[in-house]
């Protein structure tokens, strides 16, 4: 899936020179991703000028609790995912450009999907930026915002310690000069119905909680590093505000109790960070 060229809107802008700074920041942001989103719908196949590619193959399999987890398949890079393999999924992830961004990223970034739970058709979308200078040896760093329904990576990622944000001028990027850039930054949308991420579901929507929450958290991670091996052996973090403060450390919880079940993925926790 490719995001097409941005075409600004100057129709919301009308009635925005009346609100204060940071609403308008929030709104520019807002607008941002909802075009993001609709374009995403109604793109054509004329190449983008900004082109940034989604997955639309996704990891199946569900969360088994910790005494039945069984350990990540042990050649993740040629195992069918869908019809790929997983190398194939996390090259469909890479980003060639976000949307507005006018100068070369110095780092990889990578977005796409990865399914929690097939039956139900839920899925939690991430965006990862790995570090500028030497990510091979630089820890991973799961970053998650609170709420419960801010999006990590539009509040989390766009406003606060992503590479990028949005100019006054609603269409172009801009790099943040304080970026959290000195780890691998994983920006995940939890729970599902938060930012990108969503399911096919309706009930899930009303079912949702922090167990739930955790669960799909968990999944997601494992999932994701079989998508991204190269990390699984990485020292690993985990850190959030607001209501994250819920989450971050009831998946602290589950990873160390996972880590102790016979046969489950082994998560490299080294520390969690929360705040208000």
């Amino acid at each position: 899936m490719k995001i097409g060229q941005w075409q600004h809107s100057t129709g919301p802008q009308t009635h925005m020179h009346t609100l204060p700074i940071k609403m308008k920041r929030g709104l520019l942001v807002v607008f941002w991703s909802l075009f993001c989103l609709c374009v995403a719908n109604t793109a054509t196949g004329n190449k983008p000028k900004h082109p940034i590619e989604f997955d639309q193959l996704e990891i199946s399999r569900k969360y088994v609790p910790a005494k039945q987890h069984a350990s990540a398949s042990k050649s993740p890079s040629s195992s069918s995912v869908h019809g790929g393999s997983q190398d194939y999924q996390r090259k469909r992830d890479k980003i060639i450009a976000m949307p507005g961004q006018m100068e070369e990223a110095e780092f990889t970034q990578y977005a796409g999907y990865v399914t929690v739970d097939a039956n139900a058709g839920r899925a939690l979308f991430y965006y990862f930026a790995e570090a500028p200078q030497d990510p091979s040896n630089k820890p991973l760093v799961l970053w998650m915002n609170g709420g419960p329904g801010c999006s990590s990576f539009g509040a989390g990622a766009m406003l606060e310690l992503g590479p990028f944000s949005v100019h006054s001028d609603n269409k172009t990027l801009y790099k943040k000069k304080h970026a959290w850039n000195t780890a691998n930054m994983l920006f995940v949308e939890i729970p599902a119905g938060v930012g990108y991420s969503y399911s096919n579901t309706t009930s899930d929507y009303h079912n949702t909680g922090d167990k739930r929450s955790t669960d799909d958290a968990y999944t997601f991670l494992v999932n994701w590093l079989e998508r991204f091996p190269m990390y699984r052996d990485r020292d690993f973090f985990i850190t959030g505000e607001s209501y994250a403060g819920h989450y971050v450390p009831e998946l602290a919880n589950l990873i160390i109790s996972n880590n102790r079940a016979r046969g489950a993925t082994n998560v490299k926790l080294k520390g969690v960070a929360v705040s208000a």
